[in-house]
């Protein structure tokens, strides 16, 4: 494994112990099941710190994972699994905020339908 990749690893655990790569709001409960969004972003964002910088703010990163996890659009964009890809094939962070997929729902009777302003696929609207 990298290095990085590796360091990265070792961080989460430091920061979530057995509850790395899951949604929890108690140290203390059962375990989920491993959530593959958080593994995604967790793995990333956690090559940026030395694992001396991790052990010092510890709890201010698990802290500050508890108030994403209060976020109903983190909560959903965590947990709504996609069942088939966006018309154009394109999938970004505000696809999923507010928990829906928001590419490919045609047009309102005004045109386009405004909740898709921020693609500029042609096929999505």
């Amino acid at each position: 494994m990298p290095q990085p990749f590796e360091r990265s690893l070792r961080n989460n655990y430091q920061i979530f112990q057995r509850h790395a790569f899951r949604k929890h709001t108690d140290p203390n409960a059962s375990r989920n099941v491993i959530n593959i969004a958080l593994f995604d972003i967790y793995s990333v964002l956690m090559t940026r710190y030395s694992e001396e910088f991790v052990t010092e703010h510890a709890d201010e990163f698990h802290q500050r994972f508890y108030d994403l996890l209060a976020m109903p659009g983190f909560q959903a964009a965590i947990t709504k699994t996609l069942r088939y890809p966006p018309r154009c094939g394109i999938l970004t962070p505000a696809c999923l905020s507010s928990g829906r997929l928001r590419h490919g729902l045609g047009r309102s009777s005004q045109g386009a339908d405004s909740r898709l302003s921020h693609c500029h696929a042609p096929t999505c609207w």
